[in-house]
């Protein structure tokens, strides 16, 4: 915990110091008067997966490259659950190899759709890329978000597993 305490009497200035962890409590006279939250991030990337046609599947974002508040599980449920309540902006996307009808990428929150982004593709574009974002209200306890994608080739599709064109991320914009 870091802390600033001002007083209204003695000498001006103030003394600031922190250990460099956990959230910045402002206070005057003893008395809290603000508290600064961390700002729980993540950014995960995607392993080897296929598609089936016609089948909404998770996307087993495996690969952490960051996560500021251990909120992110890449082994089990491949969810953001943040402990801090608030608003976020999160993010998902993918690219498959080859694609034909049409292709979506998906956020649930507590396993519902709340973002989704639905596209037409076609097999002669050498691929295609589906993005979708949003701003997304947590309670801080049991809300979470997993990233989802569909797509309706008449086949399997190979997902593109480039960190740079598939990816799961999410910020926090304001605590509540």
């Amino acid at each position: 915990m870091a802390l600033i305490n001002t007083t209204t009497t003695g000498v001006l200035g103030s003394t600031f110091f922190g250990d460099g962890v956990g959230d910045l409590t402002v206070q005057k006279d003893g008395v809290t008067v603000n508290k600064i939250t961390a700002s729980p991030l993540f950014h995960a990337t995607c392993g080897a997966l296929t598609f089936a046609n016609s089948t909404w599947t998770k996307l087993p974002m495996s690969g952490k490259v960051y996560d500021t508040n251990n909120n992110y599980d890449p082994t089990t449920n491949y969810r953001f659950t943040p402990t801090v309540a608030g608003y976020y902006w999160i993010k998902a996307q993918f690219f498959l190899g080859s694609s034909g009808g049409r292709t979506a990428c998906s956020i649930y929150k507590n396993s519902g759709d709340v973002c989704q982004t639905l596209i037409l593709s076609s097999n002669t574009n050498g691929g295609i890329s589906v993005v979708t974002q949003g701003l997304i209200y947590f309670n801080g306890t049991t809300d979470y978000v997993e990233a989802y994608g569909y797509q309706e080739s008449g086949g399997t599709a190979a997902l593109n597993n480039n960190g740079g064109l598939t990816m799961f991320s999410g910020y926090m914009v304001r605590p509540a």
